[in-house]
């Protein structure tokens, strides 16, 4: 609770200090423009006669001003160059993204970014200020997607992705799609795969993430696939599409089990899945398949995996009772689990397991 004051409190005073410092701009650029107004001009002097009258044009007034005092001279200077140096310390922060971007700073990087012949380098650095100014609306979203769609170097391809990361604009969804089935290089699949994530709602965007995690020939893009679909956005209807999944065992297990990890995520009651899987943990004669399942189990509670778990404590294979131990700890407050962790703990002829039994017991094992 005190780290979230101590932060809340950061950011006050930091939205504080900026405010302070914009405020301060105005002020001192209001006593520029008094100062200067204070030196008005005024109708010159009757000329003294002279063997060598001025020239004078007939029609014009003759216009001097009078000489400012040195005081205020130093005062003006003094304020010019206060507003010079806030002037550039506020461009920084807009270009750091502390302040949002405005006026002539937000033009020269929207021209910036879509100017073709500008160097690769000055276009991305554009469209990060843009991004980190949180200045990157439609038409810089656009600018960019252009881009992306002309550009032959994955690695640019891949930078623009990252910049656009986070954003839910409806232009992007096709490209990104595009992107993430068909693109040559992996490293541009997988941030295209990971910005669709923010998509995930969508069904069409939801069937091609389940596609990449069956095809994709790339481990780390499939892998990306799946946090995708994880983290993505949870409506009632994805929740209930996720239930069917979850529970549809003509569905491969690895799937379901996808679908079980984005409903734990939602924070979403699921007592029918949680019943489904673990009959099928105690019913199934594959060590591979138990293995995978009491994986999965760990960190549910549900009462319905407590027997096939306690189960899985007495398999021959000792990855599937390290699995069911460590995946136990959730239950070490009924007295009965606790009896068998100690047992195993004791008893078990693997030391990994043993190991697995006394973590599972927390503070009681020790």
């Amino acid at each position: 609770m005190w780290k979230r004051i101590l932060i809340s409190a950061g950011l006050l005073a930091l939205v504080g200090a900026l405010a302070v410092q914009h405020a301060s701009l105005r002020r001192l650029e209001r006593e520029v423009t008094l100062l200067r107004s204070g030196s008005p001009a005024v109708p010159a002097a009757p000329a003294t006669p002279s063997t060598a009258a001025p020239l004078t044009v007939p029609g014009e007034t003759i216009v001097q001003r009078v000489p400012m005092d040195p005081a205020v001279y130093d005062r003006l200077t003094s304020l010019e160059e206060s507003v010079s140096d806030l002037t550039l310390a506020s461009e920084y922060l807009m270009e750091r993204g502390t302040l949002p971007l405005a006026g002539a700073k937000l033009d020269e990087f929207l021209a910036q970014l879509n100017d073709p012949s500008a160097s690769v380098q000055d276009r991305l650095r554009a469209l990060q200020r843009l991004r980190r100014g949180n200045a990157l609306d439609d038409t810089g979203v656009a600018i960019a997607l252009t881009w992306l769609n002309t550009s032959t170097n994955a690695q640019v391809r891949q930078s623009i992705l990252r910049n656009l990361e986070g954003m839910t604009n409806a232009a992007a969804r096709a490209p990104l799609l595009q992107l993430a089935a068909y693109d040559a290089d992996a490293e541009v699949r997988e941030q295209a795969v990971d910005n669709l994530g923010r998509y995930a709602a969508d069904p069409q965007v939801e069937a091609k993430l389940w596609e990449i995690v069956r095809t994709d020939a790339d481990g780390e893009v499939r892998e990306e696939a799946i946090n995708a679909l994880r983290r993505g956005p949870m409506s009632e209807t994805r929740i209930a599409a996720m239930r069917d999944h979850a529970m549809d065992q003509r569905v491969p297990l690895d799937e379901r089990l996808v679908a079980l990890r984005a409903l734990r995520g939602a924070d979403s009651a699921i007592p029918q899945v949680m019943a489904t899987l673990a009959q099928q943990a105690q019913a199934s004669q594959d060590p591979q398949e138990r293995a995978q399942l009491f994986a999965a189990f760990d960190g549910f509670t549900d009462p319905s995996l407590k027997v096939p778990l306690v189960y899985g404590l007495q398999d021959p294979n000792p990855v599937i009772r390290e699995r069911a131990a460590d995946a136990l700890s959730g239950f070490r407050d009924d007295p009965s689990v606790l009896e068998w962790l100690q047992y195993i703990a004791q008893n078990d002829a693997d030391p990994r397991v043993r190991r697995e039994a006394l973590q599972a017991m927390g503070s009681r094992g020790r």
